[in-house]
């Protein structure tokens, strides 16, 4: 279902440092660090550094991003790889055509767009952006400069052509409910109602005591808004009047400009104020993904070990001397790892 790229990656990077989780894992929780990071940087240069790293810190302890950036899967690199891109977009519309700007922006975008569906439709809605806010001059060259990053993913194009002919996924999941945007806010912030009342807080009391009038916000905040709404609503619409293809980690790679909105109406706080925030967001955010979520439960019981230790049990509970054990999966040798 999902483009080639990482799978191609894997394939390499396993032949160079082997099949241990560590060393296959490795790169993808540090491109999950670094999206932290990014989401500051970006909002920093639309917004300012307060909407940036309360942005940033929510990234940060969300079990959202952190679950994806713990597997070796498309979402951390496609997060990773859409905010470089925009990093280097901002430069090149609202900077100059510098040429190490360009070229790092017509690399990262092609391997954006060959990790995820939803990370080449970014890159593609990014693209067209651009178009509303350069004047003839550079506009010709903005063109001609994502034509090189739609050549550089035609070797792929047979792989998409075939995928966007299925037109789904598989065929596993259900069409979403009228609800889902909200079930969407309430999985992202734990399910907890402090930690969401939190957030609403921050967004909605601290712009009324100062309000960011920062020159040049509005455009930045169409940007991010209409990002984040574009890709959830093709996602949605498409799911639900053809095939169901929306998930929440869908949403991962539009997530930070939907935070950096909401957050960009908040204006500069002495350091000593933003730093208190700050703490009470991390601690929040820690606290219930640790309770609420239950995050190290979770994520480290699951899978094969997990299985196989339920069959265990049930051996021993109900003292069954012969039994015939029957499991299946794509190829043998996914058993032959994990159940070792």
């Amino acid at each position: 279902s999902h483009p080639a790229g990482v799978q191609v990656f894997i394939f390499y990077w396993i032949k160079i440092f082997g099949l241990s989780e560590a060393s296959l894992k490795f790169p993808f929780l540090i491109m999950g660090t670094a999206s932290v990071y990014l989401t500051y940087a970006l909002g920093k240069k639309w917004f300012g550094s307060t909407p940036a790293i309360l942005s940033a810190v929510l990234i940060a302890v969300m079990q959202f991003p952190i679950f994806h950036s713990q597997l070796a899967r498309p979402y951390s690199p496609g997060l990773f790889l859409v905010l470089l891109s925009s990093y280097y977009w901002i430069e090149m519309v609202f900077g100059e055509h510098r040429k190490k700007t360009v070229v790092l922006y017509i690399l990262v975008s092609a391997l954006a767009a060959y990790v995820h569906a939803f990370s080449l439709f970014f890159i593609f809605i990014q693209g067209l952006s651009g178009l509303l806010f350069l004047k003839k001059g550079k506009l010709r060259r903005y063109i001609l400069f994502n034509l090189l990053v739609f050549l550089l993913y035609l070797p792929h194009i047979g792989v998409f052509i075939a995928q966007l002919g299925r037109g789904d996924i598989g065929g596993w999941l259900g069409k979403p409910d009228a609800y889902f945007i909200f079930s969407f806010f309430d999985y992202a912030f734990h399910f907890s109602k402090v930690f969401l009342f939190l957030f609403f807080v921050i967004v909605i009391v601290f712009p009324i005591i100062k309000y960011n009038r920062k020159k040049g916000l509005n455009k930045f905040r169409l940007l991010s808004i209409s990002w984040f709404m574009i890709s959830f609503l093709t996602a949605y619409l498409y799911s639900v009047f053809r095939s169901p293809i929306i998930q929440y980690s869908t949403l991962l790679f539009v997530f930070p400009y939907l935070l950096l909105f909401l957050f960009s109406f908040t204006s500069g706080m002495k350091f000593p104020l933003k730093m208190a925030i700050v703490t009470i967001i991390a601690l929040v955010g820690f606290y219930t993904l640790l309770t609420n979520r239950e995050h190290y439960k979770i994520m480290y019981t699951q899978g094969f070990d997990g299985i196989v230790e339920e069959y265990i049990d049930d051996i021993e509970y109900h003292k069954v001397k012969n039994y015939n054990l029957i499991l299946h999966a794509p190829e043998h040798r996914m058993f032959d790892y994990y159940l070792k």
